[in-house]
């Protein structure tokens, strides 16, 4: 039963899946599944099917190759009878494929003179769609704080020069004050008892 529905465990078809589970999830998901076998006597000239006694063990009701234990499963069948077996089983989502089958092996010395043999073989099996989860993403990097870079460094251009000088600015130069010089204690020289001569 899947979502409130019952639904057959049996494929359609060999690779055809009955159920779809993903990998990761798998596990927790198993199917509790409810398995019904049948063999029948369809034959409708009274001919009786009676299956070899043990220690053969060619007929059988079998799922993921196990025998069922069926006690009757040795006891004649008669016209238009059927024998049948009901088990539960828990099926493993993480597995493909469960196969599972009936075989009769039997005589009908009981109904028919002389040597008689029956055979009848079903196979089937379960299979299931099991699909890898999704990649988990990469972790982000961790973010690192970086020191904050320092300004650069900018130089002036005199305008008259087409590249940045790197020599170190001169002082501009001092100007002296100048002053005519003061003469202390000069005078202009006089000429004394000077006479011009006649």
């Amino acid at each position: 039963m899947e979502d409130g529905m019952t639904k057959s465990c049996v494929s359609i078809e060999d690779d055809v899946p009955f159920h779809t589970v993903r990998a990761d999830r798998c596990r927790d998901n198993p199917i509790d599944a409810t398995l019904t076998m049948t063999m029948c006597n369809k034959n409708q000239n009274g001919n009786i099917i009676t299956p070899y006694q043990p220690p053969s063990t060619s007929t059988y009701f079998r799922f993921n190759a196990s025998n069922f234990n069926a006690p009757n499963i040795y006891d004649d069948i008669f016209q238009s009878n059927c024998k049948t077996i009901t088990r539960q089983v828990q099926i493993d989502t993480c597995r493909r494929k469960w196969p599972m089958s009936v075989q009769l092996n039997a005589n009908m010395t009981k109904s028919v003179e002389g040597n008689s043999y029956c055979y009848c073989y079903l196979y089937r099996k379960s299979v299931i769609n099991v699909f890898p989860a999704p990649p988990v993403p990469s972790p982000l990097p961790l973010e690192t704080s970086e020191a904050p870079s320092a300004a650069p460094i900018t130089t002036a251009v005199d305008e008259k020069t087409e590249s940045p000088s790197m020599a170190p600015k001169s002082a501009p130069p001092t100007v002296m004050t100048s002053q005519r010089p003061t003469v202390v204690g000069s005078q202009v020289p006089s000429v004394v008892g000077s006479q011009v001569p006649t």
